[in-house]
């Protein structure tokens, strides 16, 4: 594989990192949302609303009037009365002949007993008022409008503008304008007419009959029918008034109700606005330029239900105006368009979608008095050859189904992708995120493979469609499938045209033919076009080197709402049977969207927790004093309300006083990287040190146990989720709920979550660590097991609230409420156990004189006043406390707090020999084990020495790994990075950092400063990695003279570059990621670089390109190559370098060939 192909498993808006470690000076204020997901850049939107005559009309399609009874055009037949509403006079026609008009199965516009009209809401997410059927408002949007007595004064408005009718009146004829239709032409009580059950498929008058409000045969008592027809003739009886409810559900919907972004940029205008200048552009349409819309959706909610329809349909200068106001307007592209760009305070950002969604409910007019500006066929010729931006270059070249060969008039095709193909404003850098393509049985649709400033295209039909079906046009995309855009007939293919130009610029299509159809496509388009600034922890895989069809583990978080997911996608292979990382609609499964649909009444989730002695049910008899106080928090009446909130219940979220709206069950997923576990994996020696001797017996009776994928969330909770690909992939089988994170804490516990003031805050947030071990455990009514080989989960909270726990997840199909007794093993919280960064370590270990126990090694942590690591004797706890000589804690000093650790077994029999940890001084702290205890492994008199002091924050665990020199044992080469990135301020932090590569031998006396190491110069420079020619780093120098030196160090060579991740060790090089912050929101946090160090050189190529190098087909010294977004921690699996990484998502690089074996050095990957 093409190491530096980047192949995305998603593409996502904004940055991510995952698996963080950080920390901070004294006091570590921790920020409380993800610094590496940069912020996000607003999408523009331009919404354009059809205001034209028609629109007045209370009847679609427009074929079901059908004029030229007597004279053609907007001729109606005669008049059977005259009806005044509002001091105007209508043509009153009668019922017979016209049923059609006035039955919702054939207007479907008309009322509609099965549906339930709302009434429409203001810009704060109120409703109007219910109308009230004995005195209903004929318009009611409007404050100052007449009513209407619908009990006995009603007859169908259908228009009150454009036909026209004669009358006879007491022998003379009067011409009247606009016509309503009622039994006898008479006003009576409200009426529907209903298929009489003969209609078949083919609806005519025949067989309809005429139903009055209320109708025993309708849903709803009397009362509630009266009220759902008020509402409809007052809010939704016209096609504008039924686009004023839509598009003001639709836009509460999608922000308010969903949990779904506000960071959108919102513009509107009308098709028949002429031209005025908006920020700056000479525009048509284009009424307000784009704004953010929690500034201006006051200003658009008045807009929108003050608009009054009147004109023609002049669509192509409509869509045109949005295309210009784009490409003139710089403002539109600045982070605060109401003021003018500046370079530096209101700069134009590169990375901004942009939409327009033009909405129509007819075809529109021809001719020299509508034409547009544009006078070339854009889809029929080719497109500038765009060479600069991340994915350059491009060129549209015309293809079918894009290229059209249409002769005729410039069509809104040609205008789509006239504003599509171009770079619409060549003095911002191109970095516009694209898509991939979707290809699902459910949906089938191009990328939008546009990386340069563009314009989107959606359109709306309102009860009108052509000839072309969009699900094909779109599919045709995909396959190159030609299309006949102008084979139906005049007003079909101008309909065509509209689904054209939203193919032509990778948007979407939608006809809607009812209320509800309408609400759902603006809805469905708002969604689609929302800025989702993302990012995404590590990866984890099904099984440990590839074969096609293993499954590739993710996570992800949005800021929109804060949501979560863990996805998998199955791998597939190239011709070369490489590994390839599938794009969209791949096979695999999102957790989000399984536990979005999962029906609790039927299928109820298993939720547990913890009361400080043994595992409960998460329900409310079973929790205790304290943790109902949390849930009582502020209003001891919403309680109970609250856990079934926090259990998956969503109805609650209606009420936004004291609830809060979800945009998933499944809360952000930030620093915990999904652990999948199958089969045990610790590959522990079958020796009597380790339980019964037998490790290969459990490994083989559990080898075919149902796979897990495990992640911990900001929701509160650790989840599992089945790590199957088949139709229960992606199931949520357990959650567990920390005792310590309760709490009755303003901004805290669990309450907080629920509450319509949270923000994000971090929870169950440390990565887990799995480990096979042999211990006893709890059974089902809470006592002691006997000791056995079992799988234990070890999590906790990080930013948040500290503590750990562990889980016995041996068996996966016991998992279940009544099981949480023998499921919840123990939990720890201790006064020097501060924020944790990474997860503990567990391993076999010597506590002194013999005595040997699993151990989880367990870091201070920040925030507690002491540097230090505990030792967890993981059968501690089991009895529900943690008493003397449950667990021993090694300090230090008195300081800042200890960084992750490393655990390192180096005499080969895989018990626990040496910890190491970093510290925010700079310290690199060593401590030894054996007979004789734990201790610091270097001291100056009684007290604790670091082993290394570099004055740079260290908050990665150190990776150790073998020396080829001749020191004294042990020998050992400390690798490690400085850095933090934990605090808000730390993103501008522009402190050099450094990576180091420590020689440790026992005969040092003083502790190693940089004077003691040999610097390697980083230098920039082309050279290839996987055979293609790039920027690289690489380094020269001479081999260091271990004789006098004690290793060396590169200081990383741009402004702000740091290394918060640890290292991992393969062949000769251990591998690591860098990251450079960056504010700017297109940046996704920033970005970064994969580098290899030689472990004993600290440079590659020193014998001129002998040995194997750090990269595949790569120049003999290369050391690294940029990665545009911010590289995740890295993973060595199979031959590839696996990360992730915002804006290029997984990444599986390929390496060069290795055989040697080191042998195992310790628990973390050191060696392959």
């Amino acid at each position: 594989m093409n190491s530096m192909t980047k192949t995305k498993l998603a593409h996502l808006a904004a940055g991510m990192l995952l698996s963080v470690p950080a920390s901070g000076y004294a006091e570590v204020n921790f920020a409380q949302q993800p610094l590496f997901s940069g912020g996000s850049v607003e999408a523009n939107m331009l919404f354009i609303l059809d205001d034209s005559g028609s629109m007045r009309w209370g009847f679609m399609p427009d074929e079901l009037v059908n004029p030229g009874v007597t004279g053609g055009g907007s001729q109606l037949p005669n008049c059977s009365s005259y009806i005044v509403y509002d001091s105007e006079d209508f043509c009153g026609l009668d019922t017979s002949g016209n049923e059609e008009l006035v039955s919702p199965a054939t207007n479907t516009i008309y009322y509609n007993p099965n549906t339930n009209y709302a009434p429409p809401v203001r810009s704060d997410g109120t409703p109007f008022a219910n109308a009230d059927f004995y005195n209903a408002p004929m318009d009611g949007y409007s404050s100052g409008s007449s009513t209407v007595n619908l009990s006995n004064e009603y007859t169908a408005i259908m228009d009150d503008f454009f036909y026209s009718g004669w009358l006879n009146y007491y022998g003379n004829w009067y011409q009247i304008g606009g016509f309503t239709v009622s039994p006898a032409a008479n006003k009576g009580q409200a009426f529907v007419y209903m298929p009489d059950g003969t209609c078949g498929s083919n609806v005519t008058s025949s067989c309809l009959d005429r139903k009055t409000i209320p109708s025993s045969e309708f849903p709803g008592d009397a009362d509630s029918q009266r009220q759902n027809f008020a509402n409809w003739f007052t809010y939704y009886r016209t096609r504008m008034m039924l686009a004023k409810a839509g598009t003001g559900s639709a836009f509460a919907a999608a922000f308010e109700e969903e949990g779904v972004s506000q960071d959108l940029r919102l513009g509107w205008g009308e098709i028949n606005r002429g031209r005025n200048t908006v920020d700056g552009a000479s525009v048509r349409a284009v009424r307000s330029g784009v704004r953010p819309y929690t500034d201006v959706k006051d200003q658009f909610f008045t807009w929108l239900y003050g608009r009054n329809a009147s004109g023609s349909t002049p669509l192509q200068r409509a869509l045109e105006g949005a295309g210009q106001y784009y490409e003139n307007s710089l403002r539109a592209w600045v982070d605060d368009p109401s003021r003018s760009p500046d370079a530096v305070t209101n700069p134009a950002r590169e990375c901004r979608p942009s939409y327009a969604l033009l909405m129509t409910d007819g075809y529109y007019n021809t001719g020299s008095n509508y034409d547009p500006d544009l006078t070339v066929k854009a889809d029929d010729t080719n497109g500038p050859n765009i060479t600069t931006g991340l994915n350059a270059p491009y060129q549209y070249l015309p293809s079918a189904p894009y290229s059209d060969g249409y002769n005729g008039r410039v069509s809104l095709a040609d205008i789509a992708m006239h504003y599509w193909k171009r770079d619409l404003r060549t003095d911002i850098d191109n970095y516009v995120p694209v898509s991939e393509d979707t290809d699902t049985e459910d949906l089938q649709k191009p990328g939008d493979p546009a990386f340069w400033q563009h314009m989107v295209t959606f359109g709306v039909g309102l009860g009108v469609t052509g000839s072309v079906d969009p699900t094909t046009a779109f599919k045709s995309a995909l396959t190159g499938t030609e299309v006949d855009w102008w084979g139906g007939s005049t007003n079909e293919d101008k309909i065509n045209d509209l689904l054209h130009a939203t193919v032509n610029s990778r948007g979407g299509f939608y006809s809607a033919s009812s209320a509800d159809d309408y609400k759902s496509a603006i809805k469905s388009i708002l969604d689609d076009t929302s800025a989702r600034a993302g990012s995404a922890t590590g990866l984890d895989f099904s099984i440990t080197s590839f074969k096609e069809g293993s499954l590739l583990f993710s996570a992800a978080f949005d800021p929109n709402g804060w949501t979560g997911d863990v996805k998998a996608v199955e791998l597939q292979a190239s011709e070369e049977g490489e590994p390839q990382i599938p794009g969209e609609g791949a096979s695999g499964w999102s957790a989000r969207e399984k536990l979005k649909n999962r029906d609790l009444t039927e299928n109820d989730r298993n939720i547990i927790t913890f009361d400080g002695t043994r595992g409960r049910p998460f329900r409310w008899n079973e929790l205790t004093a304290d943790q109902k106080a949390d849930l009582a928090t502020g209003n001891a009446a919403l309680a109970e309300d609250r856990l079934a909130y926090l259990r998956g219940d969503r109805s609650f979220e209606s009420d936004l006083t004291n609830f809060r709206k979800r945009g998933s069950r499944l809360g952000s997923i930030v620093n915990s990287t999904p652990r999948f576990v199958a089969a045990p994996d610790s590959e522990w020696p079958n020796s009597s040190a380790f339980g019964d001797g037998k490790y290969s017996v459990f490994r083989k009776s559990n080898e075919d146990r149902t796979p897990v994928v495990y992640a911990g969330s900001n929701d509160g909770m650790l989840h599992a989720f089945k790590g199957t690909n088949d139709e229960d992939g992606g199931e949520e089988l357990l959650a567990y709920v920390p005792d310590f994170m309760y709490s009755t804490g303003v901004a805290e516990g669990l309450h907080y979550l629920t509450q319509p003031s949270y923000e994000h805050r971090y929870y169950v947030d440390l990565e887990t660590r799995v480990t096979d071990m042999y211990i006893q455990g709890r059974n089902s009514a809470g006592g002691l097991s006997d000791a056995g080989w079992k799988t234990v989960l070890i999590g906790g909270g990080r930013g948040g609230a500290p503590g750990i726990f562990a889980l016995d997840i041996t068996d996966p199909d016991s998992f279940s409420e009544s099981n949480a007794q023998s499921t919840v093993l123990w939990e720890f919280t201790h006064e020097k156990l501060g924020n944790l960064v990474q997860p503990p370590v567990v391993s076999l270990a010597d506590w002194g004189g013999g005595d040997y126990r699993w151990t989880a090694f367990v870091p201070s942590g920040y925030n507690t006043g002491s540097t230090g690591f505990f030792m967890l004797d993981m059968e501690g706890g089991l009895d529900g406390s943690w008493d003397t000589g449950d667990f021993e804690y090694i300090e230090f000093e008195n300081g800042d707090g200890l960084s992750a650790l490393t655990v390192i077994d180096n005499t080969s029999d895989y018990i626990a020999d040496r910890v190491y940890a970093g510290d925010l001084d700079g310290n690199m702290w060593v401590a030894v084990g054996g007979n004789g205890g734990w201790d610091s492994a270097y001291k100056s008199g009684s007290s604790a020495r670091p082993y290394v002091t570099v004055n740079k924050p260290i908050t990665g665990a150190p990776t150790v790994g073998p020396s080829t020199s001749s020191g004294k044992e042990p020998n050992l080469m400390i690798l490690f990075g400085t850095g933090k990135y934990l605090e808000r301020s730390d993103n501008s932090s522009i402190s050099e950092q450094s990576f180091y590569g420590v020689l440790e031998t026992a005969d040092t006396k003083t502790t190693v400063t940089e004077a003691n190491l040999v610097e390697r110069d980083l230098v920039v420079g082309t050279g290839q990695i996987d055979g293609v020619s790039q920027t690289i780093r690489f380094a020269e120098g001479d081999p260091v003279d271990y004789e006098s030196k004690s290793g060396w160090y590169a200081d990383l060579p741009v402004s702000g570059e740091r290394i918060v991740t640890n290292g991992v060790i393969r062949g000769d090089y251990v591998y690591v990621s860098t990251l450079i912050p960056s504010v700017d929101p297109c940046k996704g946090g920033g970005d970064g670089w994969i580098m290899a160090f030689d472990i004993q050189e600290g440079l590659v190529g020193l014998d001129d390109g002998e040995s194997i190098g750090a990269f595949e087909d790569s120049t003999y010294n290369a050391m690294g190559y940029k990665v545009e977004g911010v590289p995740s921690q890295l993973k060595v699996w199979d031959e590839y370098l696996a990360y992730d990484c915002a804006g290029c998502g997984a990444q599986l690089d390929a390496l060069p060939p290795f055989g040697l074996a080191l042998g195992r050095k310790g628990w973390r990957e050191l060696t392959q």
